[in-house]
């Protein structure tokens, strides 16, 4: 543990000293009496680290997820790495995990395979927990995915799903990546399974039940079945506008614009253009490619 000292207090030695009898102490007694005193006397009286560390890590995190909020990546990521060390310095590996995450998720807005190494090195430093090392493998395989390179993607799931303990709470995150794999190569029976599957758990986070939703209505249009995909697609846009997902409520717009019915579907393509309009880059493909 690690020490900032303050200054002594002490102010002098009494070297009066007396037995109990009265009687004055032999002068080696007091001698050493006397060494010990200023000994103590002389020690910085010393104050733990912790609160220090503790503090800085948490005002650290707050502005790493104030910088991710408003899009600076490169001083979230910065920031997100200063506060691992503060939690490393604490021995707190489960937040220094995490911020760590934060750090690659970052990295991954302006150079995908420095997260990508940024994540390996979570996933091999045994010390620590399997819920962030899990977390390192699913971002891995998102990266990848988004690269359309399938075989590494599923393949990193595959070794998130072993390392999360059951129960796992990456478990409906770990499904709806799956139903995004099977919708990326046209597997849209899969895809629709997978994403069944994520509903079913229970205490779902609402992201993913929301990212559940809108997977299964997409593979349901792929397959035919619009009308059955609109009220997955309104319950999905329902949640991701509560918990302010730009992009997500664009995705959803855009897919209940292509589910409507011929008289509705003006209203509902005006409403995924102006949603898009709303949006930064970020947040809207169309913008993107432009």
């Amino acid at each position: 543990m690690t020490y900032f000292p303050f200054p002594s207090r002490c102010a002098g030695v009494d070297q009066s000293a007396r037995t109990p009898g009265g009687r004055s102490a032999p002068k080696s007694i007091l001698l050493a009496l006397s060494v010990l005193a200023l000994a103590a006397c002389s020690t910085p009286k010393p104050v733990e680290a912790e609160p220090i560390h503790q503090a800085e890590a948490r005002r650290l995190a707050k502005a790493a997820a104030r910088a991710s909020h408003e899009q600076q990546w490169q001083s979230a990521a910065a920031l997100w790495q200063k506060t691992a060390q503060h939690y490393g310095a604490l021995d707190n590996w489960q937040e220094a995990g995490y911020a760590r995450l934060g750090e690659a998720q970052a990295w991954a807005k302006w150079d995908r395979q420095q997260s990508y190494l940024l994540l390996q090195e979570l996933v091999d430093a045994a010390f620590y927990p399997a819920l962030v090392r899990a977390e390192a493998l699913y971002q891995q395989a998102l990266l990848a995915l988004g690269n359309t390179d399938w075989d590494r993607g599923l393949a990193r799931l595959d070794d998130a799903d072993r390392l999360c303990t059951t129960p796992c709470a990456l478990a409906g995150a770990i499904a709806n990546a799956r139903a995004r794999a099977a919708a990326g190569q046209g597997q849209w029976q899969a895809a629709h399974d997978h994403a069944a599957a994520a509903l079913r758990l229970p205490d779902l986070d609402p992201a993913e039940r929301a990212n559940g939703l809108r997977r299964q209505g997409e593979a349901l249009i792929r397959l035919g079945q619009p009308a059955a995909a609109r009220p997955l697609l309104e319950a999905a846009l329902e949640i991701d506008r509560r918990l302010a997902r730009p992009a997500a409520i664009v995705a959803d717009l855009a897919l209940r614009a292509e589910a409507a019915e011929v008289h509705e579907a003006p209203l509902w393509v005006g409403r995924a253009k102006q949603a898009c309009q709303d949006a930064g880059p970020e947040d809207c493909p169309a913008k993107k490619a432009k």
